[in-house]
């Protein structure tokens, strides 16, 4: 057979005695593991994993050990005494798995009265199949170069791709589309503060409006006047009420940042081709 890719070196290509004729190479990753596997005679296997490993289609061993990625998808044990059963992944994490059998070489697994039968085993997990790891081509250029320049031991550290993200439909956030068909003299850009000036917000360098506040200058003379609207982005605290500045053509994707940023329960990466300022930084 070719072997397909080793963890720590580079042997790709290079012919081995193997069982098989036909050696296929998979996009997707597969798990194996170790633990104990008690069935409870109705159907139902559950699994106190003592140590797992996740594996690529490369053959890279990835660090993480947590197995919530294969719910959902099909997964084997085998028994100490020789049984040997296939099931659906219920539930998954780093220390259990859970699952209904659907086949089975063991008597007593679906009619077994309730008894369980608790033995050490060996659990094998699925691979996605070809077409939930599908890519478009763009993607499939990005994998090629990643995997084909020593990153490979990275899948699952510094990158990744997963079959089944989904984005809405303002995923991606486009400056100036209401400008579209329209005359740049109509371009609402805002006039800028700094301190001193009167109504003047420091943070975010824009002049505040409202009830009691003169109305929203230009930038220059025979520019359309800034609009005056109540900011999200200026709340930084809980509870807090959003203050009026007078905001110019593209506010609304510094609003779409703050409001990106201010729901992340755990961590947020930000990526970014220059370090933020301004507006964005204020936000």
């Amino acid at each position: 057979g070719e072997r397909l890719g080793s963890q720590g070196e580079t042997i790709v290509g290079q012919e081995v005695g193997c069982v098989a004729d036909v050696v296929k190479g998979i996009r997707g990753r597969s798990a194996v593991a170790v633990g104990e596997c008690t069935y409870d005679g109705n159907g139902h296997v559950d699994i106190a994993v003592e140590g797992a490993r996740t594996i690529t289609g490369l053959g890279s061993i990835l660090e993480s050990r947590d197995l919530s990625t294969f719910q959902g998808l099909n997964a084997a044990t085998y028994g100490d005494v020789g049984g040997y059963d296939v099931f659906s992944i219920d539930s998954a994490s780093s220390s259990h798995v859970s699952g209904t059998t659907y086949f089975s070489t063991r008597i007593g697994t679906w009619g077994g009265g309730g008894n369980a039968l608790v033995e050490k085993c060996s659990l094998f997990v699925d691979t996605p199949t070809d077409d939930q790891t599908e890519l478009s081509h763009v993607g499939e250029a990005v994998r090629v170069v990643l995997t084909n320049h020593n990153l490979a031991g990275e899948q699952g550290k510094t990158w990744d791709y997963t079959p089944d993200a989904r984005f809405g439909s303002n995923w991606i956030q486009i400056p100036l589309m209401s400008q579209l068909g329209k005359s740049t003299s109509e371009l609402v850009v805002p006039a800028f503060c700094t301190k001193g000036d009167d109504a003047c917000d420091e943070d975010f360098g824009l002049y505040t409006c409202g009830a009691g506040l003169p109305s929203c200058p230009a930038d220059r003379p025979s520019d359309p006047e800034g609009v005056c609207t109540a900011l999200k982005s200026t709340v930084s605290a809980p509870g807090g009420t959003p203050s009026e500045l007078c905001v110019g053509h593209s506010v609304s994707l510094y609003e779409e940042v703050y409001s990106t940023i201010i729901q992340a329960e755990r961590y947020l990466d930000i990526s970014s081709l220059e370090l933020a300022d301004g507006i964005f930084l204020a936000a």
